[in-house]
């Protein structure tokens, strides 16, 4: 996880006078600052690193700024509570959530985003995502790099999902005001899939941190490891067509918008205590 919050975190490098409170988050009845600047790190989530917070590790926010231009947090614990379940990153998120997360900040962020819907899976649920870009509704500017990030590919593999779907509002939220978020929109055209296989998420149970079959939701509903499901080098000489017989339908929805777009990268999640 300590990888890709680096992603969220040192990217932030230069901001000047930032927005006011983004969101409704609170904490033991208080409204928490979002963002806020600590420690040189602007943060659009909960800090396990708070004044007051020890080594419980619970994510803490600030109620009071020093400085509301910069969003400057205070430095003293009293001015810190402990963040509720409403707050970023402090809960898995359900599937119908992220879903209108996703349709939300479109909705917020119309020149920069626009809903992607791949297709549905084995019980019908919406798999959906995020295009960001400058521009997102014009004609994709020539030669600029196409990057898609997807995760929960594993049912029972939720930390990915929730970096994802965190990210997304990370992203739109910081274009215009921190420089290198700014540049990175303008430059690249990044997809975001928070999950792939909202059945196995379903059949999950929170806390297990292991298992590789249907019943501890690896798998999709039709028992089936989708990370072994999609085409191999084995595949090379078949045609298109052949590829796609007797695959999932997340595996197809997912290989259809795979053959629809030039991808230069992209990056699948997998988290747990065997990552595999």
């Amino acid at each position: 996880m300590g990888g890709f919050m680096l992603i969220v975190f040192v990217l932030i490098s230069s901001a000047t006078t930032l927005p006011t409170n983004t969101g409704e988050c609170s904490g033991e009845g208080q409204l928490c600052q979002f963002p806020f600047l600590y420690s040189g790190q602007l943060h659009y989530e909960c800090s396990t690193r708070a004044p007051g917070g020890g080594q419980d590790l619970y994510g803490r926010c600030p109620v009071r700024l020093l400085n509301t231009e910069t969003r400057e947090a205070s430095n003293e614990t009293s001015d810190w509570v402990r963040c509720g379940q409403n707050c970023p990153l402090q809960r898995y998120t359900e599937n119908s959530e992220i879903e209108s997360h996703m349709r939300a900040l479109v909705q917020q962020f119309p020149q920069l985003a626009t809903l992607v819907e791949v297709g549905n899976s084995s019980l019908g649920q919406p798999i959906v995502g995020i295009q960001i870009t400058r521009g997102v509704e014009e004609e994709r500017e020539m030669l600029k790099p196409k990057v898609r990030y997807s995760g929960n590919m594993h049912g029972n593999e939720p930390v990915g999902r929730e970096m994802l779907n965190h990210f997304a509002e990370v992203l739109l939220r910081g274009y215009g005001v921190i420089d290198t978020i700014t540049d990175l929109v303008n430059r690249t055209d990044i997809t975001i899939i928070p999950t792939i296989n909202p059945d196995g998420f379903d059949r999950g149970e929170e806390g297990a941190c292991s298992g590789a079959d249907y019943k501890t939701g690896r798998f999709n509903e039709g028992d089936r490891d989708l990370n072994r499901d999609f085409p191999t080098w084995r595949d090379i000489n078949s045609t298109i067509e052949n590829m796609f017989l007797k695959r999932q339908p997340e595996t197809q929805a997912m290989m259809n918008l795979i053959l629809s777009e030039p991808w230069v990268l992209s990056a699948n999640f997998h988290d747990g205590a065997v990552v595999a």
